[in-house]
This record gives structure tokens, C-alpha cells and sequence, in this order.
């Protein structure tokens, strides 16, 4: 069994109007990078070895899908990336506004 995850930002619409196309695809790459740390740590909690990756769906879109083992770990995963978002809103002009969902 897998599971299929998604994660967005929230709003990239009036995100790019509010700060602009370069500056919103600077956020949309940070984005990318809280996904793929947060599913690096996860990974090594639960010992899993494999790299989980982080496909961009489209806009601000992402999905990864994670094998069983991770069904445990989900609520903590899925906190970490909130964290790491907010974290990373303190310090910038537009926060991150996300949406996460397992499938």
C-alpha cells in the first residue's frame, strides 16, 4: 500500500500580485525544499532508506507518495512542514499559507 500526499500553497494568485511572479517562484522553491526536508527527517525517524520524491503538479502544487511505513508518522510529517512553513513566514514579507492532505 501507498499513500498519496499533496501539499499547496495557498492563494498564489494574489501572492503573485502582492509581490510578484519572481519573488512568488522564489517562495514556491522554498516550498519545495520545507516538502523535501521535512520527508528527509521523517524518513529517518522511522529508518526508512529510500529518497521519498517531491513532484510539482503544477502552480504551487506538489504531491509525493509515501509507502506504508509512513502511516504512523503522517501526523507528525504533516506538522513538521506546517512548522517549517511558519518558521519561514516569520522572516518574509508574504507568509506561507498551506494546505496538506493525505489521498
Amino acid at each position: 500500500m501507498h499513500l498519496v500526499c499533496a501539499a499547496s500553497i495557498e492563494n498564489l494568485e494574489m501572492l503573485n500580485k502582492k509581490i510578484g511572479i519572481i519573488k512568488t517562484d522564489s517562495y514556491i522553491k522554498d516550498f519545495a525544499e520545507i516538502l523535501r526536508n521535512s520527508l528527509c527527517r521523517s524518513a529517518e525517524n522511522i529508518q526508512y532508506p529510500e529518497k521519498i520524491e517531491v513532484f510539482r503538479l503544477n502552480g504551487s502544487l506538489f504531491a509525493f507518495v509515501l509507502p506504508s511505513q509512513f502511516e504512523n508518522e503522517i501526523p507528525q510529517l504533516f506538522k513538521s512542514i506546517r512548522t517549517e512553513c511558519y518558521k519561514f513566514s516569520k522572516s518574509r514579507f508574504w507568509s506561507i499559507s498551506l494546505y496538506i492532505s493525505k489521498l
